[in-house]
């Protein structure tokens, strides 16, 4: 035999033997590598589901999207006081606003607007306006994540017809 043949055939059975070898292997490596994938489409798919099915999980909000809905939330049902004192009557309104004011992806900065009727002195409204707007503060302090509530109060002055407290969301400037 030539030189050239012996050199073709052990080039030839290296190739045969390397071909054999990936055969050999090439349905285990891939079987482990769908195996994997498998794996990491149910853990993706599970942890989805997760989410999705705890009470907790809350789709994210625009700023003006849930200003409008306090707008309209507080069009329906006014948050209302006792005559002339500082106690909340029904709070559902406040429970529905403080959902959504925890839905806004913005930083946001709350403010609060009390306003009172013309029955009484000025002075006097004032002050039971801005202990109004006070009460309402510390109710959204307890249970919002705001870094910043501001709350004011206006009396008998800006009087609104059919509002007496207005909420409103801002966004924070950075």
């Amino acid at each position: 035999m030539k030189f050239g043949q012996v050199l073709f055939l052990f080039f030839f059975s290296a190739i045969l033997l390397i071909f054999l070898a990936i055969q050999q292997n090439a349905q285990p490596i891939y079987n482990h590598s769908v195996e994997k994938e498998r794996l990491r489409n149910i853990q993706t798919t599970y942890v989805k589901t997760y989410y999705r099915s705890k009470k907790n999980y809350i789709s994210k909000q625009s700023l003006h999207l849930a200003q409008m809905k306090i707008n309209n939330i507080l069009g329906q049902k006014p948050i209302n006081f006792e005559t002339n004192g500082v106690r909340l009557l029904a709070n559902s309104t406040l429970i529905e606003i403080v959902k959504i004011v925890n839905r806004v992806k913005e930083d946001v900065i709350l403010s609060i607007t009390a306003h009172t009727g013309i029955v009484g002195s000025k002075k006097d409204n004032l002050k039971l306006s801005q202990k109004r707007a006070d009460r309402l503060k510390e109710y959204f302090l307890k249970r919002t994540h705001l870094p910043l509530i501001v709350a004011i109060g206006y009396g008998e002055a800006f009087s609104l017809k059919d509002k007496k407290i207005e909420v409103n969301l801002k966004r924070i400037k950075r």
